[in-house]
């Protein structure tokens, strides 16, 4: 998957974060819209959420711009397959705009809300296989190097990183 991630300039007309998705296997993509409010009760600021779109944008075509190719249509299969992941392609939009803001190692303490192994999401051990093969590829110790980026003692890393090869989103250790 294809994530990018657009913030608002200083002077946008459109003050939204949005957060695109490209899927293998869906011709278009996927944006999420968000708006950074801070909440008056707790005085803290959160990425709500307040649109999402399908398919591509043809914005130029108000413009009497032709088209450069032909759009492709949506298809009801994917259409549905998108919809009933809604919620957890919402999720994985939020994490992107926290990813590219405060990057790997924010997100992943977000995604933590406490030390129980019981408690970690699919997308903590998502952010955990992704930060461990990243650092396997410029580190000869990238465990204790991922333990020390997160605070914990190797032990723990360890057990993420095995976690995360269980569920599938990093590849078995060669042996």
């Amino acid at each position: 998957m294809n994530i990018s991630v657009r913030l608002p300039g200083r002077r946008a007309a459109d003050p939204r974060v949005t957060v695109t998705l490209r899927e293998r296997g869906t011709p278009w993509p996927v944006r999420f819209h968000f708006l950074n409010l801070l909440d008056d009760e707790t005085g803290v600021a959160e990425y709500v959420h307040v649109g999402f779109e399908l398919g591509e944008r043809y914005d130029d075509v108000e413009s009497g711009i032709p088209l450069k190719t032909e759009p492709e249509a949506l298809d009801p299969v994917s259409v549905q397959r998108i919809a009933k992941n809604y919620v957890h392609y919402l999720e994985l939009a939020r994490q992107a705009i926290v990813l590219d803001q405060e990057g790997i190692g924010g997100a992943i303490r977000r995604l933590r809300p406490g030390r129980k192994a019981a408690r970690l999401t699919d997308d903590f051990y998502r952010l955990v296989a992704d930060d461990f093969a990243a650092r396997q590829q410029a580190s000869s110790a990238p465990m204790r190097e991922l333990a020390e980026a997160h605070h914990v003692d190797i032990s723990t890393a360890s057990r993420w990183v095995k976690e995360a090869r269980r569920r599938g989103f990093l590849e078995e250790a060669d042996g």
